[in-house]
């Protein structure tokens, strides 16, 4: 049984942040402590270890800021196969080697799976090392460390019995280092583990430097015995100096975030003005032309805007404003294959595109028009395999986002869900347009609803006229029977299967959007998702 534990001074912060973490991460058996206070974080530590070790199934005592959001649904899994060794006494998700002090980040720094969530300059993120893989330094590994970040800390059943927080050391900082080098000191090991947190705070990274320095040198005093040595002077002047300077670096970090933080936020807002200065245009399009409709807004494809769906265009605004994506890979479909595509390698801030043809069945003409209008975009590209093979995947590597737009419901071989399986891995986000089924609680294979059914409930395409007179003859435009063809709609998707097989993949829902029924259908509305990586 795990035991979730959390010293609770700001019970908003904990209900927003650490809760929804815990109930992500936590079993029916498990027990969650938040322990109220005001006291220092070594005295609330203990209480949390004295009411850990009152069980005797206990498997491990989880320590979390009530500001951090365990963001891994596997995390009890990954904390069991820590916990296998059992010399391992502690584990965290962010850990250094080398470490002298409680300036951790001194150290070389090997594992690193938090991502600092902060409310500044319009909210943002700074994803560490893990979350983004492909950027990863060659050195990064899990595994052994001399100390962890104390923003989650697990620990054996073993510490939770024989370590205790030293609570002469001070109110706030240095006790995930002081417990680390307690456990090494009794021949245990420290260890980082890949599960995922999200540490909702702010860029202020140290809010009182003096009470910083003074624990520094506390608790280098304390462990230096055990550190080799580096021939600086031991007395207290050199101590102060070097702990002054490690605060300073953590300033400089600090300062440095703040920095990035404000640049997004106004290329934020360069991106609305942006915006408002197209449509402030578009308005006086409208006044000059004096007509009664006025002309629809042109997109890189040459189409109108208005051939991009409401839906879609309502999702990938709020995308590349919220999540800033600069690469995505889009999935379209049909005649006006590409119109998404080339609406969005337009907006600003976008550098890379690709388009995948979701279709069986293939236009010459519509492939050549495709890459040609390309070719007039620097970073837009055109991959010519078929969206289910492999290859295709692999070609397109790593993008910020993947844009499906009305093709989840007209595909089979591979269905819907088996899509999302083989693109999920080179994305952290996606943004989905698609009929979503309402007519009943589960996913449904329309054909199954018969003939009359099944035309009543679709929109009259050329494809559905006598499809139930042809529905195992093959069809050699599209290579396949024409039961099978993307013509036609093949399923009736809920929002509840969509989001739990998004779930399933570590996607969760960020936003979504209610729009129009269908002409022609019944049982469809239309609807848009934004789904971004846990």
């Amino acid at each position: 049984m795990i035991v979730f534990g959390t010293s609770v001074t700001d019970s908003e912060a904990y209900e927003l942040c650490a809760l929804p973490g815990i109930r992500r991460a936590s079993e029916p058996d498990s027990v969650v402590i938040a322990h109220h206070t005001a006291g220092s974080v070594f005295h609330n530590y203990n209480v949390l270890l004295d009411k850990a070790a009152e069980h005797e199934d206990l498997e491990a005592l989880v320590l979390l800021h009530q500001d951090v959001e365990i963001a891994d649904s596997d995390f009890p899994i990954k904390v069991r196969e820590a916990l296998r060794d059992p010399d391992v006494a502690i584990l965290g998700c962010v850990g250094a080697v080398g470490v002298r002090s409680i300036a951790w980040w001194q150290g070389a720094v090997t594992w690193a799976a938090m991502t600092h969530r902060y409310p500044e300059y319009g909210g943002g993120d700074f994803p560490a090392m893990a979350w983004r893989p492909q950027e990863a330094p060659p050195y990064a590994a899990t595994g052994e460390v001399d100390s962890l970040d104390g923003l989650v800390l697990v620990l054996s059943p073993w510490a939770v019995r024989e370590l205790r927080f030293d609570e002469s050391l001070g109110k706030l900082h240095g006790y995930d280092f002081d417990i680390c080098m307690q456990a090494k000191a009794a021949g245990k090991k420290v260890v980082t583990v890949d599960f995922r947190v999200i540490h909702h705070h702010s860029l202020e990274l140290i809010n009182d430097p003096e009470n910083w320095t003074q624990t520094y040198i506390r608790l280098v005093e304390k462990w230096q015995h055990l550190f080799p040595s580096n021939g600086a002077d031991p007395g207290q002047h050199a101590l102060r100096a070097e702990a002054e300077a490690a605060c300073a670096r953590a300033l400089m970090v600090s300062h440095q975030m703040k920095h990035q933080a404000a640049y997004r936020q106004l290329e934020r807002v360069k991106r609305e003005l942006e915006i408002t200065r197209e449509e402030l245009q578009a308005a006086k399009r409208e006044v000059a032309a004096a007509k009664p409709e006025p002309p629809s807004e042109t997109s890189s494809n040459g189409q109108g805007a208005a051939a991009v769906p409401g839906g879609m265009k309502l999702a990938l605004d709020y995308a590349i404003e919220e999540l800033a994506i600069e690469s995505f890979a889009s999935l379209e479909i049909g005649p006006a294959c590409g119109q998404v595509a080339f609406y969005t390698i337009a907006k600003p801030g976008v550098r890379e595109g690709a388009l995948i043809d979701a279709g069986f069945a293939r236009s010459g003409d519509s492939i050549l028009s495709a890459v040609e209008l390309a070719a007039e975009h620097p970073g837009m590209r055109v991959l010519e395999g078929t969206v289910s093979e492999p290859a295709t995947v692999a070609e397109l590597a790593q993008v910020d986002a993947i844009l499906i737009c009305d093709v989840l419901v007209r595909l089979v071989d591979p269905d819907w869900d088996e899509l999302l399986e083989r693109y999920a891995p080179a994305t952290s986000a996606f943004v989905i347009a698609n009929p979503q089924w309402d007519r009943g609680d589960e996913t449904i294979r329309l054909i199954e609803l018969g003939e009359e059914e099944y035309l009543k409930s679709v929109p009259p395409w050329p494809g559905t006229h006598g499809l139930f007179n042809r529905l195992d003859k093959w069809d050699s435009t599209q290579a396949r029977r024409h039961r099978d063809g993307s013509t036609v709609f093949q399923w009736g998707i809920t929002d509840a299967d969509l989001v739990a097989k998004m779930s399933e993949l570590g996607f969760s829902l960020d936003r979504d959007w209610t729009l129009n029924r269908p002409p022609h259908t019944d049982g469809f509305v239309n609807k848009a998702f934004v789904f971004r990586h846990q």
